[in-house]
């Protein structure tokens, strides 16, 4: 096809040429040397330049009876772009299949390069998968629904059980349990995703939180100092690991840093917890603050707790402000009920 281009290309410069004219072939005026060198610009340009987004869409549209028309231009050309979740949305409503996408999908840098796609970790570490491994997280990571999300997961396992993927895949499986309130679960798969990544902050993060709540001390004083000795170290390592987590593409600076503050503030919290389930209440006040401080959106549940154990510390007024705050920022939740009887119980001593 290569050689086919130039020649045309070729020919079309020669028979514009007045050097080779030929009997009564006219030399060719300014207009026709003019569209002959567009042409040849074109021509070389479409060789050398893959196809966007955009014209990948219009190519399928106007293909949809002979998508071999498709696949041959993404032979040929590549395409700028790595495939995504929302992309491969755009795709599939101008008529792509999952052979053709799987097709864009190679054509694009990272299958052009690699003929694997390349995922970050949430420590900055790369993670190489298959298209269909690639295509199968992101469709899962996308999932609103936590029951739909776990078959998922299970069918992923099932289907790439020594994928580079995996640790992240139990990362959706913890996070899914954490929405359906199964924290013995989530820990569970937590310690599964630290298992294979040691390093996962996600992880880290998600059992730090958990195994500090009341509901998971309950048991046996043993077995509930464990948990919080466990919690306490997940979320200071969690804090090492997250002075150095890489920007996301195009992320700026400041979008960074809110981003890194928002999981230190996750940290804070989860030893805030540890240290009210210890009675330190000092080093909990001063944890609940950082995470506060930290936070990018105000979180009712954080002023209450921190109002817990100001008033268990006879921090009478601080608790009052801080149950205060939690009314406010939950008004018209249970929570805002809760702050406010806590708030008269204060009152009346």
């Amino acid at each position: 096809m290569l050689k086919q281009l130039f020649a045309i290309s070729a020919l079309a410069c020669l028979s514009a040429s007045p050097l080779v004219a030929q009997g009564t072939q006219r030399p060719p005026s300014m207009g026709e040397v003019i569209a002959n060198e567009r042409l040849d610009r074109t021509v070389h340009q479409n060789l050398k330049e893959p196809l966007t987004q955009e014209e990948v869409r219009n190519l399928i549209k106007k293909n949809k009876k002979d998508l071999d028309v498709v696949y041959k231009a993404l032979d040929e050309r590549g395409v700028t772009f790595d495939l995504d979740r929302k992309i491969e949305v755009k795709m599939r409503s101008a008529g792509a299949d999952d052979n053709l996408l799987q097709a864009i999908w190679k054509a694009g840098p990272t299958g052009r390069n690699e003929k694997t796609a390349t995922l970050m970790s949430s420590s900055g570490v790369p993670l190489h998968a298959k298209y269909e491994e690639a295509m199968g997280y992101k469709t899962m990571e996308s999932e609103l629904d936590p029951d739909r999300r776990l078959r998922m997961v299970e069918e992923f396992e099932r289907r790439f059980p020594t994928s580079e993927l995996m640790s992240t895949v139990y990362t959706q499986a913890a996070k899914a349990y954490r929405e359906k309130g199964d924290l013995n679960k989530l820990v569970e798969y937590g310690e599964k995703s630290l298992k294979l990544d040691a390093n996962n902050l996600y992880s880290l993060l998600m059992v730090a939180i958990a195994l500090p709540q009341p509901r998971m001390l309950e048991s046996n004083p043993q077995l509930s100092a464990q948990r919080l000795s466990t919690a306490e170290e997940y979320a200071n390592r969690a804090l090492k690991l997250i002075d150095g987590v890489p920007a996301r593409p195009n992320e700026i600076d400041e979008q960074l840093k809110k981003r890194k503050d928002s999981l230190a503030s996750d940290a804070h919290t989860a030893l805030a917890m540890v240290y009210m389930g210890r009675d330190e209440s000092a080093k909990a006040i001063e944890e609940f603050k950082t995470a506060i401080s930290l936070s990018q959106a105000p979180n009712p549940q954080l002023y209450f707790r921190l109002g817990e154990v100001c008033a268990n510390s006879g921090k009478t007024n601080e608790a009052l402000e801080a149950f205060a705050k939690a009314s406010e920022l939950g008004r018209g939740t249970v929570l805002q009920q809760y702050a406010d009887q806590r708030i008269a119980e204060l009152k009346k001593k």
